[in-house]
């Protein structure tokens, strides 16, 4: 069931769950900046980089996309003051040919709690980003996430997103002396 998104208004795509899903606000910011702490403390034992910015620009960055008429945060309440989970999604406009891909929806950062993960909160989390995406016309959504987490790969290939792009990183210390190996010769 597809529920109409407002700005301030709370949606609950599973009405039987425990949680409810609406738009954060500026009051939130406090606990998805302990979420987005979460998330980065995920990513650096993944052997990601480590984030740019830190909690300050990341409160300056939330402040923006809940002011901003192209970006929104999801967040997964379970009572006023307890905040589960979220999602962040904004529309990137691109110089492309194709209609369909100009404007196209990006998904930046999910997490939810781990106690809370498995009972559809990341799931309604998506299901609000989709109605805010199609309401505006957006064909296309995109995102990006870590190839060696498994449950995430799981988790967004259940919801149709299919991997297209890989990005590779090394250090230059290993790709100096990778590239001075010598080969032997055939």
């Amino acid at each position: 069931m597809m529920t109409k998104i407002r700005r301030t208004r709370e949606v609950n795509p599973t009405a039987d769950k425990a949680f409810k899903i609406r738009t954060a606000n500026m009051r939130d910011l406090p606990i998805i900046a302990e979420l987005k702490d979460k998330l980065d403390r995920h990513h650096h034992y993944s052997g990601l980089w480590p984030p740019e910015g830190g909690r300050r620009e990341n409160l300056r960055r939330y402040r923006q996309m809940i002011c901003g008429k192209a970006d929104r945060i999801f967040v997964a309440v379970c009572s006023p003051h307890e905040i589960v989970g979220y999602l962040t999604v904004s529309i990137r406009i691109r110089d492309c040919a194709d209609r369909d891909f100009r404007r196209i929806g990006f998904i930046g950062e999910a997490f939810v709690e781990k106690t809370k993960r498995r009972q559809g909160v990341g799931r309604a989390l998506v299901e609000a980003a989709a109605q805010f995406f199609s309401k505006r016309n957006i064909k296309q959504v995109t995102l990006r996430n870590i190839i060696l987490n498994k449950p995430a790969n799981r988790f967004w290939g259940r919801l149709s997103f299919r991997p297209i792009l890989y990005t590779r990183t090394t250090s230059i210390g290993e790709l100096t002396r990778t590239l001075h190996v010598r080969r032997p010769k055939p």
